[in-house]
């Protein structure tokens, strides 16, 4: 399996405290291990979820997503100046747009894990 993540250092804080980081990367990248395929999405936050992305109704990578999922996820920064950073992320609920700006999407919210001791997909 390709590692994204080499630089990953499980000892560094991703917790709530660290939240703010989210304004520094503008997407996220990971791969599907059922399907290998590498999947990159633009971040989005709103007042009701803090950390989301959006998927196509159509994507197949929806098949392989559930509420509870950990994946390691690759971070890009907003400018070349920020580094990007792996970091433990748990797919916290999927939902669907029936109506809207992100009609015919799917918001998939995020959390970043303050450690990598999850079961990693």
């Amino acid at each position: 399996m390709m590692n994204l993540c080499s630089h990953f250092n499980s000892n560094e804080k991703t917790g709530p405290e660290n939240q703010h980081l989210l304004n520094q990367f503008h997407s996220v990248e990971f791969l599907s291990p059922e399907i290998q395929i590498l999947y990159q999405f633009k971040l989005w936050n709103s007042k009701s979820e803090p950390l989301f992305v959006l998927v196509r109704e159509e994507s197949d990578i929806l098949g392989y997503l559930k509420a509870g999922n950990v994946f390691k996820m690759k971070y890009y920064g907003t400018d070349s100046g920020c580094p990007t950073k792996c970091l433990p992320t748990q797919i916290e609920n999927i939902s669907k747009e029936e109506q809207g700006r992100f009609k015919g999407h799917y918001l998939v919210s995020l959390s970043i894990l303050p450690s990598a001791n999850e079961t990693i997909h």
